[in-house]
């Protein structure tokens, strides 16, 4: 008996037919271990035919073989690429199924009982600092191989990278290796070597990120790669535009002559705020082509593991570029909105979708993925095709209650337009009107953030960017600010200036008093000072002595290196008057109060706001209204 096995695996792209002739007279089997029975012959000529749709053979058929444009390919939005069918339609590479170790996670590798002062941690200024790794710590390099060791059968790629900060270990092994104060390549590089000959099998990436800049001066086993990270170049535009395209590609360059892989981590978001459109996908498609040329053969897109706006249509239009980058971009769109949205829907929304692609691809004007809203408008947001946009939006959700795809956009166009209007204030297009006084709320703000609260209910969707804030948290603050806050001020368009030097991304003054008030998020509606201490000149008015005290509302945002002032002080005429401010650890909006008697003001007065003293920091310092009622 012949007993002839073949195996039987993959997935369906379209039918194969295999046909085999074997000259023999014994009698023979054929079984394919795809839970098929075997078949009997027992003529001499054996002629099988395979006709399988439901697999695909694993055969090395040069001619069969598709050429993708990228060999890794992973477009990271898990709610809609982590299905079975999108991996299978789009080719996707899930980083959950392909990663034994992915990203800033090596600290969840270490073990509970290691202590503060253990060498696996960085030294830093003489101390071990628990915040950054050691990579030349011979126990560090240990805890890694124990954990290889037990993935090594489920994953081929590991990903070793310093923590998220610019903390570079200063032990004396890791400045032999070549360590500097601000890169930590050297050490870093040592250790992949190490972990590339012990497990020939794997490959072994970091990222050149903050302290991972320059490529190492040795060549590098083969099966050690890194993912360049484009973060530095997002600002909405091709790279092949900017003034450093040819230091982009030095860089590329430099890093492809020391290591045999090198992957791009791209972005897709504006991460500030998931529900901004952020139509990048002509730049991205013109940048894709670019690294390309450039020796990337790999992308991993960066997008978002909670919703964010039209994610089933961005994902499905980057993967397929990611297959094919010179595809035809329009095409891949409308089949994409055509896919996930109702058939009397899908055509406004394309034709939106495909205008603000267009319309941020040929600005001029730069916006990065963590922006305010209004960076949002000066890139492409027109207010009266969104406006028109927003009623066909709503109408048609109106009709489709339980179309998840369509209220989760409408849910995403609300928060922008409230957006929108809290920027804008009392604008055109803005949330109230200005009128004796005193800001009158427009009945429109308040029922959209109505809707806003159902829609979050009825869809789920409970974040709206990257440090997971609350939706409920953002409506809580409109109704604290502004909805239920007074609405008197006196203080409102009078003239004021500046008599300190302002920053130059921050240098309108008029955003202390025009009613537009500064959530949680710092690049929306705050003066932000980091050069020196923020000093501007009030000129007094009659009717200010129907009060006895001025607000004004402050951030503080460690994270962001901004903090609350240490001091505010009030000066008139040689009197002054000041008020102390606590320090705080905490990301947090406060209103102080400064108690005055504006019958006893003679002329222009002043407020100067103190920064913090900290050499380690820009020390700034956030402001949005200066309200007198």
């Amino acid at each position: 008996m012949l007993l002839l096995v073949f195996t039987v695996t993959g997935t369906i792209i379209r039918s194969v037919k295999i046909i085999f002739k074997i000259n023999i007279s014994l009698p023979c089997y054929v079984k394919l271990n795809s839970n098929m029975e075997q078949v009997k012959f027992t003529y001499c000529q054996l002629v099988f035919v395979c006709c399988f749709c439901c697999f695909t053979m694993n055969y090395s058929s040069a001619q069969n073989k598709t050429e993708f444009s990228f060999k890794y390919r992973d477009t990271y939005f898990p709610m809609v690429t982590n299905t079975e069918e999108f991996k299978a339609e789009y080719k996707n590479t899930p980083l959950d199924e392909t990663w034994g170790l992915w990203g800033h996670n090596l600290p969840k590798w270490i073990p509970f009982y290691i202590p503060q002062d253990s060498p696996v941690y960085a030294l830093i200024d003489n101390d071990r600092n628990k915040e950054q790794f050691c990579f030349s710590s011979e126990e560090l390099k240990e805890i890694i191989i124990k954990n290889i060791k037990d993935r090594k059968k489920s994953y081929d790629y590991y990903m070793i990278n310093p923590n998220d900060n610019g903390l570079v270990c200063q032990c004396d092994k890791c400045k032999a290796a070549g360590n500097t104060q601000t890169d930590a390549s050297p050490a870093l590089f040592n250790l992949l070597g190490e972990l590339a000959e012990k497990f020939p099998n794997q490959e072994f990436f970091t990222t050149a990120y903050i302290s991972v800049k320059t490529p190492p001066k040795k060549q590098q086993p083969k099966n050690v790669g890194v993912f360049f990270s484009t973060i530095e170049y997002q600002k909405g535009k091709p790279y092949r535009d900017f003034p450093e395209a040819d230091e982009l590609k030095n860089q590329l360059k430099n890093w492809k002559e020391k290591v045999n892989e090198i992957f791009a981590w791209e972005y897709a978001l504006n991460y500030d705020d998931y529900f901004d459109f952020y139509p990048n996908l002509k730049v991205l498609q013109e940048n894709l082509k670019f690294l390309k040329e450039n020796g990337i053969t790999g992308i991993f897109i960066n997008g978002s593991e909670t919703y964010s706006a039209l994610q089933g249509v961005k994902a499905g239009s980057i993967a397929r570029l990611l297959m094919k980058v010179d595809s035809d971009l329009n095409e891949i769109i409308s089949d994409e909105v055509e896919k996930r949205f109702p058939s009397d829907t899908n055509q406004f929304i394309c034709n939106y979708y495909l205008a603000i692609q267009d319309d941020f691809a040929e600005s001029k004007k730069p916006m990065g993925i963590y922006s305010g809203i209004g960076e949002a408008i000066k890139k492409y947001i027109d207010f009266k095709r969104f406006n028109e946009f927003y009623k066909q939006l709503e109408k048609a959700s109106s009709l489709e209650e339980n179309n998840f795809n369509l209220q989760a956009l409408l849910l995403s166009a609300t928060f922008l337009k409230l957006e929108q209007m809290r920027y804008l204030g009392m604008q055109p297009n803005g949330y109230a009107i200005f009128k004796d006084f005193e800001i009158q709320v427009l009945p429109e703000t308040k029922k959209l953030l109505e809707n806003l609260a159902l829609l979050a209910k009825n869809t789920g969707i409970d974040y709206y960017d990257e440090p997971n804030d609350k939706i409920s948290d953002y409506i809580h603050l409109w109704k604290k600010e502004i909805i239920e806050n007074d609405k008197t001020n006196y203080f409102i368009h009078q003239k004021l200036k500046s008599i300190s030097q302002l920053d130059e991304a921050y240098s309108n003054i008029k955003i202390l008093n025009n009613g537009t008030y500064g959530f949680l998020d710092y690049n929306t509606n705050w003066l932000i000072c980091t050069v020196e201490n923020l000093k501007i000149q009030v000129p007094h008015q009659e009717i200010y002595k129907k009060t006895n005290q001025i607000k004004v509302g402050l951030l503080n945002d460690p994270k962001h290196q901004i903090y609350f002032p240490t001091e505010i002080i009030l000066q008139n005429n040689g009197q002054e008057n000041k008020v102390t401010i606590k320090p705080s650890l905490k990301k947090e909006k406060k209103t102080i109060e400064i108690p005055l008697d504006f019958n006893k003001i003679d002329g222009d007065f002043t407020l100067t706001f103190i920064r913090p003293k900290n050499k380690k920091s820009k020390n700034a310092i956030a402001c949005d209204e200066i309200i007198i009622n």
